[in-house]
C-alpha cells in the first residue's frame, strides 16, 4: 500500500525550521493556529504562553530556543494543507461536494487538488486519522477503520426494547 505523504518541501522557511524541530504534526497545528500574525518567540517561555498552548511545552522550548527574540510573520501554508486535506478526506471516504465544504473551497478546487489520485491503495495514517478528527470524519467508506459493531462496547443504561418502548428493567 501506498502512504500519503505531506508535501514538506512546500512549507516556506520559517515553518520548514520549526519542522525541523518539532516535527510536521505540531508544525502543521501551529501554522493553523498563528498563520498569517506577527508571532514573538521569547527567549523564556512560560506553560501559559500561546506557543506553548498550542505544541505543548517542550515543543515550544525547543522552538524559542531557535528562534528566541524575534518577531517574525508566520506564513499561511494553506495550499500544501489543502493539498494534503482533500486527499486524506478522500480517503476517508468523502466526495467532492463534502471536502469543498469542509475545507471552505470551491468544487473545481477540489477537482484540482484530487486531479490524478486513486485513494483505492493508500494505506491510513496517523496524519490522515488526525485529518479525520479534526474534520469529525470516522473511518474509510463506511468505517473500515472503526470496530465492527460486535466488537463495539456495549453500554448498558438500564433499559430494554420492548414493544411499546423503553422500559427499566430488573438486575
Amino acid at each position: 500500500m501506498a502512504a500519503l505523504e505531506f508535501p514538506v518541501n512546500l512549507l516556506p522557511a520559517l515553518l520548514g525550521e520549526i519542522c525541523d524541530l518539532v516535527g510536521l504534526p505540531l508544525t502543521l497545528r501551529f501554522a493553523r493556529t498563528f498563520s498569517g500574525r506577527k508571532v514573538y518567540f521569547p527567549q523564556r517561555i512560560y506553560s501559559s504562553h500561546p506557543i506553548a498552548a498550542c505544541v505543548g511545552h517542550r515543543a515550544a522550548q525547543l522552538i524559542c530556543q531557535r528562534l528566541g527574540g524575534e518577531e517574525r510573520l508566520v506564513p499561511s501554508c494553506k495550499g500544501p494543507l489543502n493539498w494534503f486535506e482533500a486527499r486524506a478526506l478522500k480517503v476517508l471516504g468523502c466526495n467532492n461536494a463534502q471536502i469543498a465544504q469542509k475545507l471552505e473551497l470551491g468544487p473545481r478546487w477540489v477537482t484540482r487538488l484530487l486531479e490524478g489520485f486513486d485513494p483505492a491503495g493508500v494505506e491510513i495514517t496517523d496524519a490522515i486519522r488526525g485529518v479525520g478528527r479534526r474534520y469529525g470524519i470516522g473511518g474509510r467508506r463506511g468505517g473500515r477503520d472503526a470496530a465492527p459493531m460486535g466488537d463495539r462496547p456495549q453500554l448498558d443504561f438500564g433499559f430494554a426494547p420492548d414493544r411499546r418502548g423503553l422500559r427499566l428493567t430488573d438486575a
